[in-house]
């Protein structure tokens, strides 16, 4: 997921597979594509080309939602919720 973030940090339009965790990094701000399939590869370069700056505007706002120290916070809670 850390490049999609990059990605989105960067203001660029993001195009991903669909696959893994990704989807929960990129949300709604990113191109999704069938990584085994060069059709769905392809919509997702012509969606770049043609709406990219959409998805520049949603990608910053979705970047904004994950940080160094949150992820920190976070795993502090919970190893702290496990020793207890």
């Amino acid at each position: 997921g850390l490049p999609v973030l990059e990605g989105m940090m960067a203001g660029v339009p993001v195009i991903t597979s669909n696959v893994t965790s990704i989807p929960e990094v990129g949300g709604d701000a990113v191109i999704y594509v069938d990584p085994f399939d060069e059709v769905s590869i392809a919509r997702g370069m012509n969606t770049a080309i043609n709406d990219g700056e959409n998805f520049v505007k949603l990608g910053v706002i979705q970047s904004v939602k994950f940080s160094w120290d949150k992820a920190t916070e976070e795993l502090n809670h919970i190893f702290t919720n496990q020793m207890s």
